[in-house]
């Protein structure tokens, strides 16, 4: 009897998974191809929590975090499910193959309690630019889109986002001049934006990067 109740108890202690959250990750996984029938196979049953790459809050049982890097997914990130995450903090696609990358931050931006966004080295290719992100990510702390072919300038909407520590927009073909409100950005540690054909200096307070805390 002693052995039996031991093997109930982690099943009892487990942290039971939203249902909004489950639809939602069954909706991002559903058209993806390649990498993507794995998961599909890997994220069987209801316990989402308990699923590669995911993280809940205990408590509430919310996703908070989703890290999927280099499992080659490739498709559109389907960027409605992702924003059903509605408790989602961090989100890391890395090193995939996904296309969508502006339509994906143009419907992310009403999670509000995201933190850090990783979608380094997928294939982009478009412009970062929409004005509806304007007034979302109020709460990010990183944001890493290297590496992604993106196109024309540095948005005006990663002015508003003030809590930003650490910036990546390597690696893209991001033009036009590098905007002076990124050193008002009071937090960010970390600014890369080489390999663009970015011109113009830098404003002087980015000189003090390194003295941030």
């Amino acid at each position: 009897p002693i052995f039996f109740l031991a093997f109930l108890l982690p099943e009892a202690d487990a942290t039971s998974c939203h249902p909004d959250d489950l639809h939602a990750l069954w909706g991002f996984t559903a058209n993806l191809s390649r990498g993507g029938a794995l998961l599909r196979a890997a994220w069987s049953g209801a316990a989402c929590c308990s699923w590669e790459g995911v993280s809940c809050d205990a408590a509430s049982g919310r996703v908070t975090a989703l890290r999927l890097p280099r499992r080659g997914l490739v498709g559109p990130i389907p960027g409605t499910s992702l924003a059903g995450l509605a408790r989602l903090e961090e989100l890391d696609l890395g090193s995939n193959n996904f296309q969508n990358i502006s339509g994906v931050l143009t419907v992310l931006r009403g999670c509000q309690n995201l933190t850090t966004l990783i979608l380094t080295k997928n294939f982009g290719g478009e412009e970062l630019l929409g004005d509806g992100i304007i007034g979302g990510f109020k709460s990010l702390e990183v944001l890493a889109l290297g590496d992604c072919a993106l196109k024309g300038r540095v948005p005006e909407w990663l002015s508003q986002c003030k809590k930003m520590e650490v910036l990546d927009l390597s690696g893209n073909q991001l033009v036009g001049t590098i905007p002076s409100w990124i050193g008002e950005l009071h937090h960010l540690c970390y600014l890369d934006l080489s390999n663009n054909s970015l011109v113009g200096d830098a404003p002087k307070s980015l000189a003090l990067l390194g003295d941030r805390p």
